[in-house]
């Protein structure tokens, strides 16, 4: 549905790769985009596949993306971050979740954002929440899953500041992923500068 919002019949002559960001499949083996790639009507010769984790994937995707359009002009890419978050019953994960999805369709000569060069990746191996494929809803450990958001945004910003000498002074907004809405305030507070 969101990406049906935004495509014309033009746009699926043009898109010629289709990528979905998700933790959610559909299935253990077929990539979710090959049902979208199928529901959305976009012409057969476009290359669909499926990112694991739907937090990071999406902005690899989009640098993907990017990637295919400066070495193609006149192709586009749609990009989809999609998840269902559902916890078990009384559990603490209960009251976060939900479920979205964001369509993006990526060309040459973008209309409402570009991309710079300048990201900072950070990974992580913990165990704040996971779902093995035996088990029909994620393991949580919220406290620590915030706990772990929290370091993870304050040295990833630090190190980005190093390599770029940028401050929050030099961006107009600034988005967050939001596990849940509180989060990104609190991310927030962990990065402004006090001395301002």
């Amino acid at each position: 549905t969101a990406a049906d919002d935004i495509l014309t019949d033009e746009d699926k002559e043009a898109i010629d790769m289709v990528i979905l960001a998700t933790e959610s499949g559909i299935d253990q083996s077929k990539a979710a985009a090959v049902f979208v790639h199928g529901l959305l009507d976009i012409q057969p010769f476009a290359r669909s596949f499926e990112m694991k984790e739907a937090c990071y994937a999406a902005t690899a995707a989009l640098d993907y993306a990017k990637l295919h359009v400066e070495k193609f002009p006149q192709s586009k890419v749609l990009v989809i971050a999609s998840d269902i978050a559902k916890y078990g019953i009384g559990t603490p994960g209960e009251p976060t979740q939900g479920a979205g999805a964001v369509a993006m369709l990526i060309s040459h000569n973008p209309r409402i954002l570009s991309f710079n060069d300048d990201n900072v990746a950070q990974t992580r191996d913990v165990m704040d929440f996971w779902r093995p494929n035996y088990a029909t809803t994620p393991f949580v450990n919220g406290i620590y899953s915030t706990q772990q958001y929290l370091d993870s945004l304050k040295t990833t910003w630090a190190e980005y500041q190093k390599r770029t000498g940028l401050a929050l002074t030099d961006f107009a907004a600034v988005c967050f992923h939001l596990p849940y809405p509180k989060l990104a305030l609190k991310g927030l507070k962990k990065i402004l500068d006090k001395s301002v």
